[in-house]
């Protein structure tokens, strides 16, 4: 199993409210999608979460506190330091997506694949 950081969360503020509510045990599914026409970063790959994959308490919060919330909705990056690596050893499909999983170290909001 291959790890990275999740990056940029604390810049869409329903992911960070998101991962305030949860912890160590939390195991979560979500999409990968390489933005290869990202102009800061060709090989950055975003983090996608569907309304279906949180527990019904997190997506009640989540649009209690959003006027929109779309479906599904983008949490962050996977950090810069393993995107390169991971782009070039993992098998994204023919759009540029990729099945894992968030899951919860020390406080530390981590992509599994």
């Amino acid at each position: 199993m291959e790890k990275a950081r999740l990056a940029g969360a604390k810049f869409r503020p329903p992911a960070e409210i998101m991962l305030a509510m949860f912890s160590g045990d939390d195991v979560l599914p979500v999409t990968l999608k390489r933005e290869t026409d990202n102009r800061h970063d060709r090989n950055a790959i975003a983090v996608w979460i569907a309304h279906d994959d949180l527990p019904p308490h997190v997506l009640r919060k989540l649009l209690a506190n959003a006027s929109t919330l779309p479906d599904p909705f983008q949490i962050g990056y996977v950090a810069a330091t393993w995107a390169a690596e991971w782009v070039a050893a993992l098998p994204f499909d023919g759009d540029g997506t990729l099945p894992a999983d968030l899951m919860f170290e020390k406080s530390v909001a981590m992509i599994a694949v």
